[in-house]
């Protein structure tokens, strides 16, 4: 009875692998294949050193048009533990690094559970990088991590303002010198 049980689920593993298979085949082959890539590498980190990846301090979990939201989770909490946000907009072709940062914005919070989302508002379009360290509360940084995002702007089908200020005085000066 085991055996046929153990068929059963090796069959529909089987099933769900070629169902999975079917339904991207279609698919960019590039993409796939840069899929494939990192999933391999993936598992073979996860083999060779036995567990997952570290997680990182601070990750991006939600973005909007001029803002985004941020959640922070270290791997562990020490007592009266403090959140060093870094952030700045910057040219394209940076990395994300501390080290990129020339006068970023700096935001103190205090963690008060084990993950906190914290949200950064009014950020014009561009490329950021977001940094955050925990700090333990001799002022030692004992977790860092860093990401980098790019903000959109928010998508309107009007034209901006002095743009229709200035359609607007362009037309009423045609008219006056066809009228004159």
């Amino acid at each position: 009875e085991d055996l046929l049980s153990t068929n059963t689920e090796d069959n529909d593993e089987e099933y769900n692998e070629l169902a999975v298979y079917e339904s991207i085949r279609d698919e960019n082959q590039d993409i796939l294949t840069k899929i494939e890539k990192l999933y391999t590498a993936f598992k073979s980190h996860e083999h060779h050193h036995g567990h997952l990846p570290d997680i990182p301090l601070v990750s991006i979990v939600e973005q909007e048009p001029h803002s985004m939201t941020i959640m922070v989770k270290p791997k562990h909490i020490e007592p009266d533990t403090m959140i060093r946000l870094s952030y700045e907009r910057v040219p394209m072709h940076r990395k994300p690094c501390m080290a990129h940062l020339d006068d970023p914005v700096l935001a103190y919070i205090p963690l008060i559970r084990t993950s906190q989302t914290y949200i950064l508002r009014d950020l014009p379009k561009g490329k950021y990088i977001v940094c955050g360290e925990a700090i333990n509360q001799i002022g030692e940084v004992y977790q860092e991590s860093c990401f980098e995002t790019r903000i959109k702007r928010e998508e309107t089908n009007r034209l901006q303002s002095g743009v229709q200020a200035l359609i607007v005085i362009s037309i009423v000066i045609v008219i006056s010198v066809i009228i004159y």
